[in-house]
């Protein structure tokens, strides 16, 4: 599974509660910095790899959200994966 892919897989997982619990860019803007903060936690206290594994994919999950209620607000397909594909030299 490439990038695009899975950040389609996750809009399909979590795009209908995104869409009802996280209407807004604020709140989902919110949601992200939890999960940077379970992140943080999970990396000060020195967790096991599993945890800081769930930690990560929470936050490209919550990340994912955000350019999702982008592209549905406003209409138009945000170049999300081309620019991070140009920035650190991978495919999309």
């Amino acid at each position: 599974m490439n990038v695009r892919q899975f950040m389609e897989h996750l809009f399909t997982l979590y795009g209908q509660r995104n869409a009802t619990y996280l209407p807004s860019r604020l709140l989902r803007i919110n949601f992200l910095d939890l999960a940077f903060g379970d992140l943080a936690n999970a990396m000060r206290k020195r967790y096991k790899q599993r945890v800081l594994e769930v930690a990560i994919a929470r936050c490209i999950a919550r990340v994912f959200a955000i350019v999702h209620q982008i592209q549905v607000t406003e209409g138009h397909k945000l170049p999300f994966l081309e620019e991070l594909a140009c920035k650190y030299g991978g495919p999309v």
